[in-house]
């Protein structure tokens, strides 16, 4: 029992580590508090149920689809909201990101309504036994890819020419812009 509890924990943990590298690179390369990041999640989940659930896609490429469309939202949104805030005051970057969180939320309730969506698998009641200790084979591969995810972007941020542009804007950007770094396109990339 207390070794599931413990991958239960880290499974956990690792929705949250997720969410959190997330504003962690917006916050580093942009310098702006994204208050509205938790609804681009909720926009996700939504996207990833409406490909399964609704248009019938076999479940990872339901997957690949919600986050094709949260990558051209968050293009979209750094295109329509983050560009013209950025050069503004602390306050108005505040506000207009609430803003953008209460409004996503509505909408969300407007269109598909307060009752919670589920997308049941195969995987969700399959339960793996090692040695009598049970998981729920959902768990293991949400593990599995929390880890590919963290060790691709590991590698995206410190082998490629995108993401060392990161790290550097995440130092200075006044001198990145100086050296002649896109800002705005490395910005852009970010929220991509």
């Amino acid at each position: 029992l207390f070794i599931e509890q413990i991958v239960n924990g880290l499974t956990l943990g690792a929705y949250y580590a997720l969410i959190a590298v997330g504003l962690a690179l917006i916050f580093g390369v942009a310098r702006l508090i994204n208050f509205a990041h938790g609804e681009f999640y909720m926009l996700g989940g939504y996207a990833f149920w409406y490909a399964y659930a609704e248009l019938g896609l076999p479940y990872p490429v339901a997957g690949l689809a919600a986050v094709a469309a949260m990558g051209l939202f968050g293009l979209a949104y750094e295109r329509a909201v983050i560009r013209t805030i950025l050069p503004r005051t602390w306050h108005v970057q505040l506000i207009a990101t609430l803003a953008t969180s209460i409004t996503l939320t509505n909408l969300a309730i407007l269109v598909f309504g307060t009752q919670p969506k589920e997308v049941p698998t195969r995987l969700s009641a399959a339960i793996l036994d090692v040695g009598g200790i049970r998981l729920a084979w959902q768990r293991v591969v949400v593990l599995v890819a929390a880890v590919a995810i963290f060790a691709g972007l590991e590698w995206f941020v410190g082998h490629t020419k995108l993401g060392k542009a990161m790290r550097a804007m995440s130092q200075n950007r006044e001198a990145c812009a100086v050296v002649g770094v896109d800002v705005q396109h490395v910005a852009l990339a970010t929220f991509g």
